[in-house]
């Protein structure tokens, strides 16, 4: 099991393969593209300067950030 608290998405931590909040953002929700069948998550992540924004991020995409060591 791989438990993963992303730097990248203060709030937001990699668990038994899909993005939970930590408590502190809101709880993420799962879209899927129709045609292409990727599973996105919006998330409103904590940044300690500007804006709080919204925004989809890709699951492929944290996975393969995760296998690099970026997270």
């Amino acid at each position: 099991m791989i438990q993963v608290v992303l730097t990248y998405l203060p709030g937001y931590m990699w668990s038994q393969g899909t993005l939970q909040s930590t408590g502190a953002a809101i709880p993420p929700t799962q879209h899927m593209d129709r045609e292409t069948g990727d599973v996105k998550f919006y998330v409103r992540p904590l940044f300690s300067h500007g804006p709080a924004i919204g925004m989809f991020v890709s699951r492929q995409g944290i996975i393969n950030s995760i296998e690099r060591g970026e997270a």
